[in-house]
């Protein structure tokens, strides 16, 4: 019993952190690698939040299992925003729409004063199991009077299973101008950066930029053109105290 005790005030612990919440909204934008199409703006609530053992960073919400902010496990679940329609380009012409969807899995994170790091393994949970992703990302925080500056940089790998439902093209979708094609797994990599001016103690700006290297199997398919994906934000946020 007394080892018990002991274990849960150790967990109790780490769950420890300063509380905060900003929030915003802005536009969200993202190229697409396919060929003749265009890039898609989408408005985006922005949400930063570390609540106990709950937590929001922008697309990706959570809640620590073992843990906490400063390094913890996690389960997550985040937005995935890759798809297109036939009616996209003449090329997709006759492609069935791939869906955009949400993904879940568990993520191991950690912070400390010389930078932050995430390993995350997330499955595919509304259209097929065997669409999953492994997304490791390293990065630093560099404060300089009202500006923050938060770079990184990502591996993604990608399943078969993932690769082949957005850039492959079945037997039924194949023709003259497109030919059959079977994605493999392949690895992406990525760099990005966040930007927030304090405007003042409670409002500030932020900005993310972030461009994504595509892999071989991916630039390889008759349908993309594009070797590269560029995305990005910006938003007006407000610091609520918790």
């Amino acid at each position: 019993m007394k080892k018990f005790i002991t274990l849960l005030i150790f967990i109790s612990s780490l769950l420890k952190a300063d509380d905060y919440l900003l929030m915003g909204a802005g536009p969200y934008i993202q190229t697409q690698p396919y060929t003749d199409t265009d890039a898609f703006i989408l408005p985006s609530p922005v949400v930063f939040l570390q609540y106990k053992i709950f937590y929001v960073r922008w697309s990706q919400m959570g809640v620590y299992f073992y843990g906490g902010e400063n390094w913890g496990l996690s389960l997550m679940i985040q937005p995935r925003p890759n798809g297109y329609r036939a009616e996209d380009s003449k090329t997709l012409k006759g492609m069935k729409t791939r869906k955009t969807s949400w993904e879940g899995g568990i993520s191991l994170a950690g912070k400390n004063d010389l930078g932050f790091g995430e390993i995350i393994y997330a499955n595919d949970m509304l259209n097929s199991s065997n669409r999953s992703l492994i997304r490791g990302e390293i990065g630093t925080k560099i404060k300089m009077k009202k500006w923050t500056f938060v770079p990184s940089f990502l591996l993604l790998w990608f399943s078969e299973g993932f690769n082949n439902y957005y850039y492959g093209v079945t037997h039924k979708e194949s023709n003259t101008d497109r030919r059959y094609y079977h994605a493999q797994a392949g690895i992406n990599a990525a760099f990005q950066n966040y930007i927030k001016y304090q405007i003042t103690p409670k409002y500030s700006v932020l900005t993310n930029m972030r461009a994504d290297i595509l892999n071989s199997t991916i630039t390889q398919s008759p349908i993309v053109s594009d070797k590269y994906i560029f995305s990005g934000m910006i938003s007006l946020l407000y610091t609520f105290d918790l």
